[in-house]
């Protein structure tokens, strides 16, 4: 914000006088000064107009004219005017208009700075509020259980139905139930068939996990992880975590789990596990797999 003008004690006079402002080149650059103050600000394009004003009227021995080609020539020379050099062109404007006009400038000038904070003060709270909102959205815990929409998706393909009401651990546990039981019909049906690229991966990942060895005081955890569809993405980087908190550690076997397969071995790890026991106090998890080869129904 320009602070007003310091008084001109020793200096060359600058104001138009009351005959300069009336007539000739004095009376037409109060009109353009004036002009350009009466919103209460000066902008770039303003300033470079009179700029271009001043070097088009040639010598002169008009003082206030002298004074502001020397103001325009330090603040505008380059060519790029920066906000605090646009205050000063103002306060210079201010200077040179006779005491009734230079009042009627200094008002509009108050006037705009008032609204322009004010302006600043509303958006800034707005952006506290939307900031403000957005935080406590996020940190509001999730109340609803229900089974998702992908997870009831998922159980229909699978020729599920899904109960109302059911949670999301229900529906983990019921797609575990028909995954494994699709597989016992294709096990049954496609006994001599080669296996396809997708079982061996599931076998892969069944013999990396029984790979784990059990030292005394571990806990056992008896799971059935349901094989990975070809559709099903990969696990999140949330699950991965929390299957690391839970005590497994074996990451080449974390990175090969599925969404569906992670959800599943989550929700059975936690049930199973004893009241009072803290990822803390479990060093190494030995996963019983039962894995379901799926075979996928043309």
């Amino acid at each position: 914000m320009p602070s007003d003008p310091a008084p001109s004690h020793g200096r060359k006079r600058v104001v138009l006088t009351a005959k300069e402002a009336a007539e000739g080149f004095g009376r037409t650059l109060a009109e353009n000064t004036n002009n350009l103050l009466a919103d209460g600000k000066l902008d770039a394009r303003e300033a470079v107009a009179l700029k271009q004003w001043l070097e088009a009227c040639g010598e002169s021995d008009l003082p206030a004219l002298n004074y502001l080609r020397e103001e325009v020539q330090r603040y505008a020379a380059d060519g790029e005017i920066l906000p605090w050099e646009l205050g000063r062109l103002q306060l210079a404007l201010e200077r040179i208009l006779p005491p009734a006009d230079r009042a009627i400038a200094k008002a509009a000038r108050n006037k705009a700075e008032a609204q322009m904070e004010a302006s600043e003060a509303t958006e800034s709270e707005a952006s506290r509020e939307t900031r403000r909102q957005d935080f406590e959205r996020r940190r509001a815990p999730a109340t609803d259980d229900s089974a998702t929409m992908a997870q009831v998706k998922f159980i229909e393909d699978l020729g599920g139905t899904i109960p109302t009401g059911t949670t999301k651990h229900q529906a983990s546990e019921l797609i575990g139930r028909l995954l494994a039981e699709r597989e016992e019909v294709a096990g049954n049906s496609n006994s001599t068939s080669p296996p396809s690229s997708k079982k061996a991966g599931d076998t892969k990942l069944m013999k990396a996990t029984n790979a784990h060895k059990i030292k005394p005081g571990q806990t056992v955890f008896d799971v059935s992880l349901p094989a990975r569809q070809p559709y099903e993405g990969k696990a999140t980087l949330k699950q991965k975590d929390l299957i690391w908190s839970l005590g497994f550690k074996d990451q080449a076997v974390i990175d090969s789990l599925g969404k569906w397969q992670a959800s599943a071995l989550i929700d059975q790890m936690k049930s199973q596990r004893k009241p009072g026991s803290g990822p803390a106090l479990i060093l190494l998890i030995f996963i019983v797999i039962a894995v379901a080869l799926v075979a996928k129904f043309s």
